[in-house]
């Protein structure tokens, strides 16, 4: 009998481009977990574990980065680089402050306007069902997020949104990436010397023990460098609308790995947030008829 995984590879296209995609929603999910487990009990710094996870993602495809990679030396290379060391720095930093489903949910509804105001900016071609949901799922967001303004941790929500609008970029430069796996190895190595270079200049201590190296490792391994491998190989795939919307799960997956492992309180307010982002993104799907 042939493994379920060369199984996989007999599935109709669009199967395989949903089982992909929800893997990689899975993978963005599991970073949030891994990125707040290791800070939150501060196991690491966060300077560290930015660092650590783009070196263990270079290493991890470290295969693909010769002889392909260097074709792909480029401004749209340099852009991606770039945007994956903004998003990885400011979500290793607003981690220290905010719980994990609430970085995810203000992660991914930043994540989903930037590739609106970016396919607006493009003129790609956008109906009005998935403007309306980006405006549901937006107001979603607000509401999670108006109690919170002018606390303490508004600086962990300014440091993820920055870290949202990085990602955004991010997968916008995948959308016409023709060999990913390269692509994202460079990504990775660039991003990782960058951090490597201007480590004497950041005065935060260094603080490091086993279980967080390990963690930062594991989320640059595979839940970041695999999947986003993964999710460059699925963004030719969908439009902009799709891309933005299908990741706005991603905080309800973020929430439930919190409350399992972190013990993270499900709060009303988050699920009437997130009840509100999904409906977003089902009614941005809609098809015009």
């Amino acid at each position: 009998m042939p493994h379920p995984a060369i199984l996989l590879f007999t599935f109709p296209n669009d199967v395989k481009t949903a089982l992909f995609t929800m893997l990689c929603v899975l993978a963005f999910a599991a970073n949030s977990l891994l990125c707040r487990m290791a800070l939150g009990h501060g196991m690491i710094d966060a300077i560290s574990f930015t660092w650590i996870r783009l070196f263990s993602g270079a290493v991890a495809l470290s295969f693909a980065l010769y002889p392909q990679a260097k074709d792909h030396w480029s401004l749209k290379q340099v852009i991606a680089a770039v945007a994956l060391l903004v998003y990885a720095l400011g979500f290793s930093l607003a981690y220290r402050h905010i719980s994990t489903a609430a970085g995810a949910l203000v992660l991914f509804g930043t994540v989903q306007l930037t590739l609106f105001v970016l396919a607006k900016a493009h003129k790609e071609p956008m109906l009005w069902q998935q403007l309306l949901g980006m405006v549901i799922a937006a107001s979603g967001l607000l509401y999670w997020l108006l109690p919170y303004w002018g606390t303490p941790s508004l600086l962990g929500f300014v440091m993820m949104t920055l870290a949202g609008m990085a990602w955004g970029i991010y997968t916008w430069q995948g959308k016409s990436v023709k060999a990913p796996m390269p692509f994202t190895a460079c990504n990775f190595a660039i991003a990782a010397v960058m951090v490597l270079l201007s480590l004497p200049f950041w005065p935060q201590a260094t603080v490091l023990t086993t279980e967080g190296v390990l963690l930062a490792a594991t989320s640059g391994a595979i839940t970041s460098a695999l999947a986003y491998a993964l999710w460059y190989h699925v963004l030719p795939k969908l439009n902009t609308a799709t891309a933005a919307n299908v990741q706005l799960s991603v905080p309800l997956w973020a929430a439930l790995m919190g409350w399992a492992f972190l013990e993270e309180a499900l709060t009303a307010e988050l699920w009437v947030a997130t009840a509100l982002v999904m409906v977003g993104v089902v009614i941005s799907q809609k098809k015009r008829t």
